[in-house]
């Protein structure tokens, strides 16, 4: 699955400050971010953050090894997260279309 403006979906945690883009500068005028756009590092930490919250929280673990996949030991499913792509491995069920959902 290819999660549409992924990182969009986060929010950052503390103040981000950025330079305004070329022509519209004005006086040493910074922006203020309330919410995380593509090209930052900091975006992609904060929808990783929103998305393994959410996944706890509906059973899965995260796996030791590697902090980007999550096993769900009851249901035998395996959730692997790639920046703003996911993979579902498990069996077809009810519980992994309520996930892509």
């Amino acid at each position: 699955m290819d999660v549409k403006s992924a990182v969009l979906y986060g929010v950052f945690k503390e103040e981000i400050c950025m330079w305004l883009p070329e022509g519209y500068r004005t006086a040493e005028k910074v922006a203020r971010l309330r919410k995380c756009i593509y090209g930052l590092k900091q975006s992609t930490r904060e929808w990783y953050a929103c998305l393994s919250v959410l996944l706890l929280q509906i059973g899965f673990v995260i796996l030791h090894i590697d902090p980007c996949v999550f096993i769900h030991k009851s249901e035998s499913t395996f959730i692997s997260v790639y920046v703003d792509d996911i993979t579902i491995i498990g069996p077809s069920s009810p519980f992994v279309k309520e996930i892509k959902q």
